[in-house]
């Protein structure tokens, strides 16, 4: 398993093969102008790791969203912040990058009681870092999502993420940008091997 990152595009122009890469992945869905620049850095990271820099893939979505290329390696994609992700695996994996927002912890505890199990919100509780907690569980809880292709509805409080420590791999990370972010990846076996040194950053 292997882990790639790439900074947003501030604009189309700087993509290389950016019209391709759109027609491969639009696939009828609006984006905003920030949420086509992010989709579009993530798949750049795809054509540059599994297509040798073009856009050789046609992409099928699932009926909750997961992405998959025909011939190609298992992979998942998130982006948040100034960052797009990219996880390849021989086998199912899902990953996501959460940005620690400026948000208030109040507001973090509310809906973190809404979609947390009591499990994860006595951990969250019990942390120095209540905030860091949060994004913690909320990235391993979306990588658990991505995974299994169950979608975002399956954010809930039945997915407990600490029943899931030999799937799910946690790392904090401070990125260029100086900001704080939470990395979680969750593949289908267990006992995955991951550490830092897994994640290599691409430009163009």
């Amino acid at each position: 398993m292997q882990v790639y990152y790439a900074q947003i595009f501030e604009n189309t122009s700087l993509c290389p093969n950016a019209d391709e890469l759109i027609k491969a992945f639009k696939n009828g869905r609006n984006f905003t102008d920030t949420g086509l620049l992010q989709s579009l850095t993530g798949w750049w990271l795809v054509s540059q790791v599994l297509c040798g820099g073009g856009a050789c893939f046609s992409v099928s979505f699932s009926s909750k969203g997961k992405p998959k290329i025909s011939g190609l390696p298992f992979f998942s994609i998130s982006h948040s912040g100034n960052y797009a992700f990219l996880a390849v695996a021989k086998q199912e994996v899902g990953c996501d990058i959460q940005l620690h927002q400026n948000k208030k912890i109040v507001d973090l505890k509310k809906l973190a009681q809404k979609v947390f199990s009591e499990a994860e919100i006595e951990y969250m509780q019990s942390s120095t870092d209540e905030k860091a907690a949060f994004y913690e569980i909320w990235a391993k809880k979306e990588s658990y999502a991505k995974c299994t292709g169950q979608g975002l509805a399956s954010i809930n409080k039945k997915a407990d993420t600490t029943m899931l420590c030999n799937n799910i791999l946690y790392t904090p990370l401070l990125m260029p940008d100086g900001n704080k972010y939470s990395f979680a990846v969750c593949m289908a076996e267990n006992k995955i091997n991951f550490s830092k040194e897994f994640i290599k950053n691409l430009t163009v």
